[in-house]
């Protein structure tokens, strides 16, 4: 219950006068009260009612001017899209969305960076990286990135292989030397063995072309290989020596041009 209270000027005297009880407020008017809608520009009463209802976000819309341009401004950034290319797309469409999306017209646009790191060997990784790259449509951005942990990859995997090649080479001469170990107890002779065996196979491996063969493979620092090898050129050398003795004459274990010449001719011609 409510209450008026009044002063009576005359009397001076209060007076207590309940006062009307206010109408409740139905839930529907409740609702209208916390979430008043925003009042409607003029230009939209000239659209059905239902589209009144339903398309309530063109109330930001103050004149229809300012509708149109806002529809133009969408048209415009949709003609300036990048659309992705369907089945029915053209070859024209398809060359424009990958040329816009920033892909090169060939694979030797994407200006790779060369690397001072086993040039031969980073330039033809190269060529196949950027075949590749082009075919998968990367962007030269895409592809430059890419490259650059490609190279990181190989110049660690290039970084093991040589720290392993070293600790071949630093056990190489220690397991040379105990090869030879029964055959020459001396260590100044090992020494001198280890060094003729190696000349041996120096000269050997440059005449047939397979020294580089012979080091990429990892066998130039096998010392057991090695040994063998020497021994083998050695057994198969003509005029060569082998364990101190001469090698038989190939000429004429197999015959040729002089075997109708004397003895003392042969002998006195190295044959």
């Amino acid at each position: 219950m409510l209450y008026r209270i009044f002063y009576d000027a005359d009397n001076g005297l209060d007076a207590v006068i309940p006062a009307a009880e206010p109408e409740p407020q139905t839930e529907e008017a409740k609702t209208e009260t916390k979430e008043a809608k925003p009042e409607s520009p003029a230009w939209m009463s000239q659209l059905p009612k239902e589209m009144r209802e339903s398309m309530t976000e063109l109330n930001g819309f103050k004149t229809i001017a300012d509708l149109a341009n806002d529809w133009k401004k969408s048209k415009d950034s949709e003609k300036n899209a990048l659309h992705i290319p369907t089945k029915e797309s053209t070859p024209e469409q398809m060359k424009e969305f990958f040329t816009r999306l920033g892909v090169p017209e060939a694979p030797t646009d994407y200006n790779l960076s060369d690397f001072d790191v086993d040039a031969d060997a980073i330039r033809k990784n190269k060529e196949l990286f950027m075949s590749a790259a082009h075919k998968s449509a990367l962007t030269k951005r895409q592809a430059q990135n890419l490259w650059m942990h490609e190279v990181a990859m190989y110049k660690a995997v290039s970084q093991l292989r040589a720290e392993a090649e070293q600790k071949h080479r630093d056990a190489f001469e220690p397991q040379y030397d105990k090869l030879l170990e029964a055959e020459y107890p001396e260590e100044s002779e090992r020494k001198k063995a280890i060094k003729d065996e190696l000349a041996v196979i120096t000269k050997w491996t440059q005449e047939q072309g397979i020294g580089k063969k012979l080091a990429d493979s990892g066998l130039a620092y096998d010392a057991e290989v090695m040994h063998k090898l020497a021994q083998y050129i050695k057994s198969n050398s003509a005029g060569g020596l082998v364990q101190g003795k001469s090698a038989p004459d190939q000429q004429r274990i197999q015959g040729g041009a002089f075997d109708n010449y004397s003895a003392e001719f042969l002998k006195a011609s190295g044959r």
